[in-house]
């Protein structure tokens, strides 16, 4: 499918590799105004079967909007808006132009979190869960930290339980001088289970961890850790005297370095079969991010 790449600063670079990788895909030219060769999304527009958009987020609405009315596949980087009213709106536009509106929410398919999926309901009712993502982010601008990467921990969530999800306070622990989010919490409500997502711009090792307390045993996600999934189930723990012991139950290390591969993959795939997936997860996860918007002015009030 021929195809052109929107934008060209920080995933640009990176996106852009991968999608010459693709047997599905062959590029066509990159438009960003800073690069000299850089194609007219004008000249190409009704030439193109798919686009994938990498601009800054608040431009993300009237570039996807262009694309989708003159029939363009879209594949964005997330979060694809800041409005939910706008996520419906292009959902429902997509809908109407028959294409597919695909967000690059990469963690769906995260084979340790697929894998954890499997077994999160196999301990008894879930009753926590602590979710964290770490880096250093200094590079993002305009942004809160919760639409940078928080939002990679709110569409694990719509993942894993694939309903929506109550945000119940937001707690911002670090500002910049402009009023930008650098680090917070997030502590939500989901399917019942509650839970606390722990989000920083700056710290200086990266982390991406999901741990899930269950009535019977503990799930572990750890994308950076030796093992990558753990699954651990309790035993004993009838009384005082008898406290519960782990037996490891799984303990695997999964390749997580072609997640990016494998989301391209989907989004062909998407095009040619259709699918639910990706749609469902988006909208799950930018209700979720409004919730949170919500309560930064709650907050800031």
């Amino acid at each position: 499918m021929d195809c052109i790449l929107i934008g060209y600063g920080y995933w640009g670079h990176i996106i852009e590799r991968y999608i010459r990788q693709s047997e599905k895909f062959r590029l066509l030219g990159i438009c960003d105004h800073h690069k000299e060769d850089g194609v007219d999304l004008q000249a190409v527009i009704d030439s193109i079967a798919c686009a994938f958009v990498c601009v800054s987020t608040r431009n993300h609405v009237p570039v996807v909007e262009e694309l989708l009315a003159h029939g363009v596949h879209v594949f964005c980087e997330k979060p694809l808006c800041r409005s939910f009213a706008d996520t419906e709106r292009l959902m429902s536009l997509a809908e109407e132009k028959n294409c597919v509106l695909f967000t690059d929410y990469i963690y769906m398919v995260s084979p340790s979190l697929q894998c954890m999926k499997e077994y999160l309901h196999r301990f008894g009712k879930v009753l926590y869960m602590d979710m964290v993502i770490r880096q250093f982010g200094r590079f993002y601008k305009g942004e809160h930290v919760y639409e940078t990467v928080g939002v990679h921990m709110l569409s694990v969530l719509a993942y894993l339980f694939e309903q929506s999800i109550d945000i119940i306070k937001v707690d911002s622990v670090a500002v910049d001088g402009e009023g930008y989010a650098q680090a917070g919490f997030l502590y939500f409500e989901v399917a019942g289970v509650r839970g606390r997502i722990e989000c920083n711009l700056l710290a200086e090792r990266k982390e991406r961890t999901v741990r899930v307390l269950c009535e019977q045993g503990l799930l572990v996600f750890d994308m950076l850790g030796e093992h990558t999934i753990q699954v651990m189930a309790y035993e004993g723990g009838k009384d005082t005297e008898n406290p519960p012991e782990y037996r490891m139950v799984l303990q695997e290390r999964f390749d997580e370095g072609n997640n990016l591969v494998q989301m391209i993959d989907l989004f062909a795939r998407t095009i040619e079969e259709g699918g639910e997936d990706n749609r469902k997860i988006t909208l799950i996860t930018q209700r979720a991010l409004e919730e949170i918007g919500r309560g930064r002015d709650r907050d800031e009030m």
